[in-house]
């Protein structure tokens, strides 16, 4: 179930599977934008994506602009899907957090 929230839950560093920044509307599988991972719970992270990560995708920087991006843009409306992911388009760029289901 989709719903729109103008306020962003604080979530904790190690409730974050992965966050994404890419092209709004576009295919999430990477190609069209960036997958970033925190370095706490990398073992789980990884198995989620079904392949080991590599360095270049553990980002806890990036994870935090993200956050921060969504939270202090918040108010234009967010979206959560299955109360696991929340996505905000920003003009050209989406920016999208997930959650550990």
């Amino acid at each position: 179930m989709e719903k729109i929230i103008t306020e962003l839950p604080a979530f904790k560093l190690e409730e974050i599977c992965k966050v994404y920044v890419g092209q709004p509307h576009k295919c999430m599988c990477g190609c069209s934008g960036k997958y970033s991972y925190p370095s706490l719970n990398i073992e789980q992270s990884g198995k989620e994506r079904g392949y080991a990560l590599d360095t270049e995708d553990i980002n806890d920087k990036r994870i935090h602009r993200v956050l921060n991006k969504v939270a202090k843009n918040a108010a234009i409306g967010v979206e959560v899907i299955n109360e696991y992911i929340y996505s905000l388009v920003l003009g050209s760029r989406q920016y999208t957090i997930y959650l550990h289901k």
